[in-house]
């Protein structure tokens, strides 16, 4: 039987945290391999009852920074002699470093990114660049989830090409259908087309964007927006719509817990990011049956949708191509049934984790 090590900083309601909880229970029902979970810092009760009760879960508790505890999670890899050990977010480049330490244990080290690392480095300087390059080249193996993300590693990083492989994120369907509850009371009685976006207030993220092109619509094309989440630009972006004059149309709701909710009882799911990783929120909308309407960003969205499928899909810098692209949203005839297969026959968890089973057992 082999051993798997994950090591994650921690548990939240973000994308990645949803991965390691489909990814841990899978594996705890396997009887060809025992999987552990590291969490550096502390997991919130109610999210660690979410993970299988026969996975041996341990936490640091590290609350500073991450590279001052090496010798910590040195010990505890150490310990544990895991034939694989997956680093679960990429602010654990620097361990890859110590990889001609645990060769001599046997243990092999593997890397989930979760970005494009150019974009996501964009603004860092030429030291830590290199170092992460230097960091990247040293894995065993790394794992990405999009070809852009793929592209990216082999293209500006240096990694090597047969140590990378593509392996989407997975979706639940009956987990996310499981999470939808009651009607939010944004949404009843609701008279108007409604999109709901969801993520962080952040650049990345993108509302910017759509706050200017809702401007620019006719009346009659407008729709509203429901926004859950919250961030650094919280205040800039509330301050956007006000001068843009659509506050009739654009609400912040604050962070929400029953985003499933949102996505079910709303009539589509609006995607505005700069760029992604491989949204699990489209994965998600999809597996409700809702269409997205979506920013062509770079990252996985562009290999999710099948226009006129399950969405729709174009540059929304331009507001020639959006106002193209909204009225072609509007005129499809979405099936939800359609909608749902076009997420179940490609990324179903059950396809996904024997992708992966490839990767440690055969």
């Amino acid at each position: 039987m082999k051993t798997l090590l994950l090591i994650a900083s921690s548990l939240g309601r973000d994308g990645t945290s949803r991965f390691i909880t489909y990814f841990v229970n899978n594996y705890a029902k396997r009887d060809d391999i025992r999987i552990n979970v590291l969490f550096f810092r502390s997991v919130p009760e109610d999210l660690l009852e979410e993970l299988d009760k026969n996975v041996d879960v341990n936490s640091l508790h590290i609350e500073s920074k991450l590279w001052r505890s090496t010798f910590k999670v040195i010990n505890e890899i150490v310990k544990i002699k895991p034939d694989y050990c997956l680093l679960g977010f990429h602010q654990l480049l620097w361990l890859s470093f110590l990889s001609p330490l645990f060769h001599v244990y046997g243990i092999k080290i593997l890397m989930r990114d979760t970005i494009i690392p150019t974009l996501f480095h964009a603004n860092e300087g030429k030291l830590k660049k290199l170092l992460n390059k230097l960091a990247y080249r040293r894995f065993d193996k790394i794992i990405t989830q999009s070809i852009d993300m793929h592209d990216d590693l082999v293209t500006n990083w240096g990694c090597d090409i047969n140590k990378m492989i593509l392996i989407n994120n997975p979706v639940d369907i009956d987990a996310v259908k499981a999470r939808v509850s009651e009607c939010p009371e944004e949404l009843r009685n609701k008279n108007t087309f409604t999109f709901v976006a969801a993520g962080r207030l952040t650049y990345q993220k993108g509302y910017d964007i759509i706050i200017n092109r809702m401007a620019e619509l006719t009346t009659s094309s407008k729709f509203q927006l429901l926004i859950l989440g919250s961030g650094e630009l919280d205040h800039q972006l509330k301050d956007l719509v006000i001068e843009k004059g659509v506050s009739e149309y654009v609400h912040f709701l604050g962070y929400r817990n029953n985003v499933a909710s949102y996505l079910y009882y709303a009539d589509a799911l609006l995607l505005t990011s700069r760029y992604e990783g491989f949204p699990n929120i489209v994965l998600e909308a999809n597996a409700l049956g809702k269409p997205v309407f979506t920013n062509a960003c770079k990252g996985g969205v562009n290999e999710i949708i099948l226009q006129g499928v399950n969405g729709v899909s174009c540059n929304f810098e331009s507001s020639a191509t959006f106002e193209k692209g909204l009225v072609s949203f509007f005129e499809t005839k979405f099936n939800s049934h359609d909608v749902i297969r076009t997420v179940q026959n490609r990324y179903d968890i059950s396809i996904i984790m024997e992708k992966y089973s490839k990767v440690f057992i055969h």
